[in-house]
């Protein structure tokens, strides 16, 4: 995967997954944030300049660290 996260978000939001941990859901298998409820995905696509390719990958990142910051540690 491009490291889209880390060249266009990290600078702001810091670790994809400190701020997967700290401001991110899974909510009905769909990446939400926290405060707002509202889907990554949509509001990716006006926010930071991304462009729909990158929207997508940066969304698939998010989910994938937010899944995994969620499992205890052994797992």
């Amino acid at each position: 995967t491009p490291p889209v996260y880390r060249d266009k978000c990290a600078g702001c939001h810091g670790t994809a997954a400190a701020f997967a941990r700290k401001s991110l859901a899974i909510r009905e298998g769909v990446l939400v944030g926290v405060s707002s409820g509202r889907k990554v995905a949509d509001y990716l696509a006006s926010h930071g300049g991304l462009g729909p390719d990158e929207v997508l990958i940066v969304a698939d990142s998010l989910t994938r660290v937010r899944q995994e910051v969620s499992r205890p540690s052994g797992q």
